[in-house]
């Protein structure tokens, strides 16, 4: 439990699209992909400083994660795929939108 293992497991994770995007994208090639992590310097909103980027994903070699603003055909509301969800919730963590852009791991 705590930050620590959360911030261990989430840097093993790879995330399959066919997880993330389901059948809405299916125009996809559904391959593993990384995270789109980075650290910054600062104890952004009292949290850790492990970031993912919301932007990096879908193509290239990230995987998308989530976006800010919903996912279409889905929701409006601000959206975190269930995996990264569910790994913070199990080491008593949960992410916060750093910006439009990125999200950080809090405890």
């Amino acid at each position: 439990m705590g930050i620590r293992a959360a911030k261990n497991a989430i840097r093993k994770l790879v995330i399959n699209e066919l997880d993330t995007l389901g059948e809405t994208y299916d125009e996809h090639t559904y391959i593993d992909r990384v995270l789109p992590i980075f650290d910054v310097e600062d104890d952004y909103y009292g949290c850790t400083g492990m970031c993912i980027s919301t932007e990096a994903g879908i193509g290239g070699k990230y995987a998308f994660v989530g976006d800010m603003y919903g996912v279409e055909g889905r929701s409006e509301d601000p959206y975190i795929i269930p995996k990264l969800e569910e790994i913070a919730e199990k080491h008593g963590c949960y992410w916060e939108w750093r910006d439009g852009g990125s999200i950080i791991l809090c405890e």
